[in-house]
């Protein structure tokens, strides 16, 4: 849940895992005491701060006033420090990456040094945390059995544009998914059991193969169902492509239509299995009359 998009994850950031207070602190008291390039905004604060802390060659510590001065934002500010460099030691373990790591300009400098100099530091540090989260991510799901939705979801998903769009393009007006669908595609990305299926779980699947397979929870069986009855692989296609402009090609993948599990099933189906006629067969029967 709390990996990013981008990494097949859905992109859930809570607040408390996010270093945002060490990120403002870094960036204003650099500017309250000046650097070698910019004059000081609140000089009386020298003495808790350090007045030349950030400028010529204490930059590399340029903490070491504020650390040592006792005072409640001092040890806070510590504190966040190390609780980042913990993240990413955890990120580091879980995703077995060899010892030492390579190297890396934010977490590689001490305590007293942390974080002066980087742009966009809150971004630096969660780009080589998250990096590590979905590689152990992937290892865990590499170790579930080889049929389990959940690994077949994440890992065919994680690196697919489409896929990882569903979660920050929506809402979307262009996207006319309802509530039942877009539930839907969300279970399905997450490889979950589709609550659409609740009712047909166990039901043999109709189809003209030998093997003779029934609904799962997940609906992964539907999905891979060859010679389904009813004409229902074509009416799953049909049914899940109607739901996407093309603005979104491709997230059509994503959702189950209820309509098409029950079609390719025992349930009693709800359309017609017969195919509509061509455009050429209509154009044929309309001169011909």
């Amino acid at each position: 849940m709390m990996l990013r998009t981008s990494h097949g994850g859905f992109g859930f950031r809570p607040l408390e895992r996010r270093a945002l207070f060490l990120n403002a602190m870094v960036s204003a008291i650099p500017q309250m005491m000046g650097t070698d390039n910019t004059p000081p905004l609140w000089p009386s604060l020298g003495k808790v701060l350090g007045t030349d802390s950030f400028k010529g060659e204490n930059a590399e510590k340029c903490w070491g006033v504020f650390l040592s001065s006792g005072s409640a934002w001092s040890k806070e500010f510590e504190s966040e420090i190390v609780r980042v460099k913990e993240l990413r030691n955890a990120a580091l373990l879980a995703a077995q990456r060899p010892h030492p790591p390579k190297a890396n300009e934010v977490f590689d400098t001490s305590n007293i040094g942390f974080g002066f100099g980087i742009e966009k530091l809150h971004r630096a540090v969660f780009n080589e945390i998250q990096a590590h989260d979905a590689e152990a991510l992937r290892l865990r799901a590499g170790k579930l059995p080889p049929n389990d939705p959940r690994r077949i979801a994440f890992q065919r998903s994680r690196t697919d544009k489409s896929s990882s769009t569903l979660i920050p393009s929506m809402p979307d007006p262009r996207t006319l998914f309802t509530s039942l669908e877009f539930r839907s595609a969300i279970q399905n990305k997450a490889g979950a059991h589709q609550s659409a299926f609740t009712g047909l779980v166990g039901r043999p699947i109709k189809s003209s193969a030998q093997t003779t397979q029934v609904v799962n929870p997940s609906g992964y069986n539907i999905k891979k169902a060859q010679g389904a009855k009813h004409d229902g692989t074509r009416q799953h296609h049909d049914a899940t492509t109607h739901t996407s402009t093309p603005s979104r090609k491709g997230s059509q993948a994503h959702g189950f239509s209820t309509r098409a599990a029950e079609t390719a099933t025992h349930a009693p189906a709800r359309t017609s299995s017969r195919a509509s006629p061509s455009p050429q067969k209509k154009a044929r029967e309309h001169t011909s009359t």
